[in-house]
């Protein structure tokens, strides 16, 4: 037995030796960055400070460290104030060049190229296929063997879990044979559910710990790069490995949710997402897969936080909106080849994009968001092309048609109108044409066409559904015509003062809304010909009529005050269509529209025709095509809204 013992120390200092020099091997070091490796639990000794190097990691060094590390030729050095301190090698950039000049490539690789200081290890050096990466894993279990603070050993396998991923990113772009990396991800796993052991230890009092919560924000942001490498990762293994690879990220994802679910107030689990997602740096387009990621990590938690996450999405959404209309053009055409280019699920990339489409664009935005939507379709085909039979091609679009009627009953049994929701209906006539789309490719025997059409109907019935659930506080009924609220905080202040916690909350007693946001005190009411602003659900308002005016719409942008029974059309030209023939200018003139007519009329055959007005949003079937004012964009039918007057006028009558 005492040989036994003395074999175990023998090993155990042999391997924790053997295991730090593995660590420490790789790049050659200048002396004044040392062999010690140092982390947030490990600091430096008071002299030295722990930096994060390219290509060499976590150090001990002395401080200024851009005075001795030599970067790339043709590349600048400067360190990023975090802890560790960050040392980053920047391509040169000339005076009098623009500041932007991140490209589509480096915008992804900031995204989705995960180095190991960005998770605060080092470049692996042994990896798992190597004989002597048992002496590795012992030194690993030896240090956590004695480490007995159980945060501290919690903190230490989670960086274990990091050098694991890492490893097998390397596996991967070195090539290594299928089931090597397999056994790689295993490794992983294996790290993944040992952290997920660990947190039971501190579960207890873990929302009085300062120490847990500090490491909950280290692990969030850390769990949120697995998921963006993981992602990039499914798309460079080989085939056979492919699917590992999905189980390895399914797993990391379920360990990520019950780790939060032990250690953090399930009220502050979307709060803590929301501020650890948006520390993590990136593009300028990165709040796109933070929102991919967070779409994700939803669909593991429970229902109340659902919905809660539902709200961050939406603030991240807007957020996305606001940086993207501040884009030039060029760069917003930057955003539409990087949609096309980067990693992840399509079908949820072009949820996001219809969740974006559902919001009050510009023009120059909305043609790219269309254009990125198009793509992100072709992508989809493409993935679906050998795949795509007939038989779920069908089940595809019997599935958008269920889901496409659903929407539609909710619109009616909630009472909505095109008015109150405009996104709603815009996503829902999109739908309908999309499933019309499918069909007639389905007909033709063009499965792929057809299966990608039937996916893009899916997506915008499912965001149609979310604008009512988000925005509106609108939650699918039981059928039988009782309106259901969620408890989603988007306040509606009705026309006599009274806040209402959601724009559902005031439909079911009948309120009529002034505007969104709570009730205002002190509020300056616009007179005669002023403008307020927009329809309470596109955006804040802040004023209101004064007695005795009401409200016209002007167009989706603004409204207007006016005295009732005027006959008002206009404010400026700008409001009025334009003339049928090329050269003559409509005129505003006190509210009314001034159209000249043509000298030689066209002669028109008598054919319905479907237009839509894009400043009000308005649908209406004309008699001939000649009929239809030059500033309308005729569409493919005004029916779904028709029906869905009809509906609920039905069920009124009822």
């Amino acid at each position: 037995m005492t040989n036994k013992i003395k074999l175990f120390f023998i090993l155990a200092i042999l391997g924790l030796a053997l295991g730090k020099a593995i660590y420490v091997q790789g790049a050659t070091l200048s002396q004044e960055i040392s062999e010690i490796i140092c982390s947030i639990e490990e600091p430096c000794s008071e002299e030295l400070e722990c930096v994060s190097f390219p290509e060499i990691g976590l150090r001990c060094a002395q401080p200024n460290p851009c005075s001795y590390y030599e970067c790339p030729e043709d590349t600048q050095c400067f360190v990023a104030e975090s802890y560790p301190l960050q040392v980053i090698c920047s391509p040169l950039v000339g005076a009098e060049e623009p500041e932007d000049t991140e490209t589509v490539e480096q915008a992804i690789n900031l995204d989705e190229d995960i180095q190991p200081a960005d998770l605060e290890v080092s470049p692996p050096t042994v990896l798992p296929d190597n004989p002597f990466y048992f002496f590795k894993n012992l030194g690993r279990n030896i240090r956590s063997l004695f480490t007995f603070n159980p945060v501290a050993k919690a903190e230490l396998r989670e960086k274990f879990a990091n050098e694991k991923l890492i490893e097998l990113k390397e596996m991967i772009q070195r090539k290594k044979s299928a089931q090597a990396i397999k056994r790689a991800a295993e490794n992983y796993e294996g790290e993944i559910e040992t952290v997920k052991r660990l947190t039971e230890r501190i579960r207890e009092n873990a929302q009085e710990n300062e120490e847990v919560g500090k490491f909950l924000d280290k692990y969030t942001q850390h769990q949120i790069l697995h998921q963006r490498l993981l992602q990039k990762l499914e798309e460079q293994v080989p085939p056979e490995v492919l699917d590992k690879i999905k189980e390895s990220r399914e797993k990391h994802l379920i360990g990520f949710k019950d780790v939060m679910l032990k250690l953090e107030d399930k009220d502050k689990i979307p709060e803590r997402l929301e501020e650890n997602l948006e520390k993590i740096t990136g593009s300028k387009f990165k709040e796109f897969r933070n929102i991919e990621i967070l779409d994700n990590l939803k669909e593991k938690l429970p229902q109340d936080i659902k919905e809660k996450i539902e709200e961050k999405k939406e603030n991240m959404l807007e957020n996305l909106r606001g940086k993207l209309e501040n884009l030039s053009q060029e760069q917003q055409e930057r955003f539409k080849e990087y949609i096309e280019k980067i990693s992840g699920n399509k079908i949820k990339q072009l949820d996001i994009l219809n969740a974006l489409g559902g919001k009050e664009l510009s023009g120059k935005l909305r043609s790219v968001v269309e254009q990125a939507k198009e793509r992100n379709i072709e992508r989809i085909e493409n993935q679906y092309q050998n795949i795509a039979t007939k038989e779920k091609v069908e089940a595809k679009i019997k599935e958008a048609e269920e889901l496409f009627e659903k929407v539609k009953s909710l619109i009616v049994e909630k009472n909505a109108t095109a008015e109150e929701i405009p996104a709603v209906f815009r996503l829902v006539e999109e739908a309908e044409e999309k499933l019309v789309l499918a069909k007639q490719e389905l007909e033709g025997q063009n499965y792929t066409k057809a299966y990608g059409q039937a996916i893009a109907s899916l997506s915008l019935s499912r965001n149609a559904i979310r604008i009512m659930e988000v925005r509106a506080g609108f939650q699918q009924g039981d059928g039988t015509g009782t309106i259901t609220c969620a408890a989603i905080k988007s306040p509606v202040c009705e026309k006599n003062g009274k806040t209402y916690l959601n724009i559902c909350e005031a439909k079911k007693v009948n309120a009529e809304i002034a505007y969104r946001g709570e009730c205002k005190t002190n509020i300056v009411c616009a007179k005669e010909d002023e403008e307020i602003n927009r329809n309470p659900l596109l955006g804040t308002v802040s004023r209101i009529c004064c007695e005795g005016l009401e409200e016209v719409r002007v167009n989706r942008t603004y409204n207007i005050c006016k005295n009732p029974g005027v006959s008002f059309e206009c404010t400026t030209d700008k409001d009025c269509p334009l003339p049928r023939c090329p050269g003559l200018t409509s005129r505003c003139v006190e509210g009314t529209c001034i159209v000249p007519r043509c000298e030689n009329p066209r002669v028109c055959i008598h054919v319905i025709t479907p237009a839509k007005n894009p400043r009000t949003d308005e649908c209406r079937n004309f008699p001939t095509p000649c009929d239809v004012p030059s500033d309308w964009e005729k569409t493919t039918a005004c029916g779904i809204q028709q029906e869905i007057r009809e509906q609920i006028q039905l069920k009124a009558n009822q």
